[in-house]
């Protein structure tokens, strides 16, 4: 297999990991939905995405930056789901722990911030490998 197929092959698993990724996100956002809902009103862009619908125009910096503020978003929700506590032992070293408890809805809310978090990675993945296959092409010019 020579560079340029091996290449192709790269971008092309990227590519299928990115689609991949968009699968989980779907299934993460219908689980929230389910979990008592998502406090999400997603920019445009990212719209299609929260259903598994990944085009040609997803490749692109403004789309894994909107998932990034989608999932940041989802910061305050999920620590609003949280509770934790000390617990004290006189017999640990420490005087105690500390434990913390999510709801369902907490899980799936954390579920889909990862869930957006990883396709935005997997699209940053296709990019990169674009942007490498346009700068190895200008530079052999």
């Amino acid at each position: 297999m020579d560079d340029t197929q091996n290449h192709q092959h790269l971008l092309r698993r990227a590519v299928i990991r990115a689609f991949e990724a968009a699968g989980a996100v779907e299934r993460a956002f219908e689980a929230a939905v389910a979990a008592g809902g998502v406090p999400l009103n997603p920019p445009q862009p990212a719209c299609g995405l929260l259903h598994g619908e990944l085009t040609q125009e997803c490749f692109c910096k403004q789309q894994v930056a909107a998932l990034r503020r989608l999932a940041q978003g989802l910061d305050m929700e999920i620590e609003s789901e949280t509770r934790r506590w000390f617990v004290h032992d006189e017999c640990c070293t420490s005087g105690g722990w500390q434990e913390t408890e999510t709801t369902a809805r907490g899980d799936a809310l954390w579920a889909l911030q990862s869930a957006l978090n990883a396709l935005a990675d997997r699209i940053g993945a296709v990019l990169r490998l674009m942007d490498a296959d346009r700068m190895a092409a200008a530079l052999l010019q």
